[in-house]
C-alpha cells in the first residue's frame, strides 16, 4: 500500500482537471461586471493562460476556489490570479453599483474620499495622502474611474503593486494587469514557512532581505513610507531558485505621505507588549515623521526565538550551525529595545552582522556559481 501513496495527489489532480471540465480563465473572470471590474488590460493573454494543477496546494485552490485566489501558467511564467475578496464582498458591491454608481459621475474626489475611509483594512494617515496616491495612479476617463472605484471598495493591493513596482527593485510580486475582477500577479514562490527545513545560511540571507525590505518600504519611496500591518509567513514568498524574497499581500497597511513640512525629528517608537502579539497605534504612527513600524514587524514576528504563531518554532533563523549569540542578543534588542534603542540602527547592525557571517562561509562565493 505504501508504495502507492503518490496515486493520491495524482488522483487529486486528475479529479480537479475532471470537474473543471472546460472552465477558462476568463470564465471566472466576471468580465461582464465591467466597468465595475477592475480593468480589462491583461484579459487578451489571459485567453491563452491555462490552470495550473501541479501540487496539491493549487489543486485545492483552483478547484475548491480557496480564498478566491488561482494558479495558472502562461508562456513559461507562473501566474497568481486573485479576485482579492469574497463572493460575499461582490454581493455588497453589486448592490451599490446596482443602487447608486454611474460610471460617468465618478470623479476623482470621490476616490480620494473612498480612500480616507480609514473604516477599512488600508489606513492612509490623511487625505492629503490619499489625494496623493490617486494622483500616482494614471486614469483619464469614466471606465478607468469606475475601475479604481471598485478596487478601493474591495481591495487596494494591485494599486500599491502599481506605485511600488518590482521593476523599481521593490520586493513585491511583478504585476501585470487585470481582467474583470482578477488581478494577476507573478507567482513569487513559496510562503516563508516552507523554508524551515533549508541550510541556514539561506534563511540568514532571507532574514537580511526581510530586514533591508523593511527599511525600503519605510524610506525608500520619494513620495510614500508603507507600513505592513498584517505581517505573517503566508504574506512572504520565497523564490526557491534564487532564495528571493516578496511580500504577497499589501492589502493591510498604512500609508503615509511625505511632506516637506513634517518635523524633521519626530520619530516615531514602536513600544513592545508582550501581552500583545503585534500591537500598532495607526495615529501615532501618522503624526510621526518616520516610525520603527516595520523593523519591529520583522524582528518579533519573523527573527526572534519567541517569534509567536503562526511563525516556525524558533524563529526564522532556529538551529544555527555555530550559536551567534550576538546576532540573537541584537534580534532580542530589536524587539524589547529598552530605554527605546533606535531600531533604525540596531537594524543596519544585525544587517552588517548577517552579512559578514555570510561572507565569512563563502555562501555569495558558492551562490554565484
Amino acid at each position: 500500500m505504501s508504495r502507492l501513496w503518490w496515486l493520491v495527489p495524482f488522483g487529486a489532480c486528475l479529479l480537479a482537471v475532471i470537474l473543471t471540465g472546460n472552465k477558462t480563465l476568463l470564465d471566472i473572470s466576471e468580465r461582464s461586471s465591467c466597468p465595475f471590474c477592475y480593468g480589462d488590460d491583461f484579459c487578451s493573454a489571459l485567453e491563452n493562460a491555462t490552470f495550473q494543477y501541479n501540487s496539491l496546494q493549487k489543486v485545492a485552490f483552483n478547484f475548491v476556489s480557496v480564498k478566491n485566489v488561482f494558479f495558472a501558467q502562461l508562456d513559461g511564467r507562473e501566474l497568481v490570479l486573485k479576485k482579492l475578496a469574497d463572493c460575499a464582498v461582490f454581493s455588497l458591491l453589486n448592490q451599490d453599483v446596482f443602487r447608486e454608481a454611474k460610471p460617468k459621475a465618478i470623479k476623482q474626489e470621490d476616490l480620494v474620499t473612498l480612500l480616507s475611509d480609514n473604516r477599512r483594512h488600508f489606513h492612509t494617515c490623511n487625505r492629503a495622502t490619499a489625494q496623493q496616491l490617486i494622483q500616482a495612479i494614471p486614469s483619464k476617463n469614466s471606465k478607468e474611474l469606475a475601475n479604481l472605484w471598485t478596487l478601493l471598495n474591495v481591495n487596494v493591493e494591485p494599486l500599491l503593486l502599481e506605485v511600488f513596482r518590482k521593476e523599481h527593485k521593490w520586493p513585491v510580486p511583478h504585476f501585470f494587469g487585470y481582467c474583470g475582477r482578477l488581478a494577476v500577479e507573478e507567482n513569487c514562490g513559496v510562503p516563508l514557512n516552507e523554508v524551515q527545513l533549508l541550510h541556514w545560511n539561506h534563511r540568514a540571507h532571507i532574514a537580511l532581505q526581510l530586514l533591508q525590505a523593511a527599511d525600503k518600504f519605510t524610506s525608500g519611496h520619494e513620495e510614500f513610507r508603507l507600513y505592513l500591518t498584517d505581517v505573517s509567513p503566508d504574506n512572504v514568498a520565497v523564490n526557491l531558485q534564487d532564495f528571493s524574497v516578496a511580500f504577497v499581500d499589501l492589502e493591510h497597511g498604512i500609508l503615509q505621505g511625505i511632506h516637506s513640512d513634517q518635523p524633521a525629528t519626530l520619530a516615531h517608537y514602536t513600544q513592545y507588549m508582550p501581552e500583545e502579539e503585534f500591537a500598532f497605534f495607526s495615529d501615532s504612527v501618522c503624526a510621526s515623521r518616520i516610525s520603527d513600524h516595520n523593523i519591529y514587524a520583522v524582528c518579533r514576528l519573523f527573527l526572534s526565538p519567541a517569534a509567536p504563531w503562526p511563525m516556525m518554532l524558533g524563529g526564522l533563523l532556529h538551529s544555527p550551525q555555530a550559536a551567534p549569540e550576538r546576532l540573537f542578543s541584537l534580534i532580542e534588542l530589536c524587539v524589547h529595545s529598552p530605554n527605546e534603542i533606535p531600531r533604525f540602527s540596531l537594524s543596519r547592525t544585525i544587517q552588517q552582522l548577517l552579512r559578514d557571517l555570510l561572507n565569512d562561509a563563502g555562501y555569495y562565493n558558492l551562490k554565484n556559481e
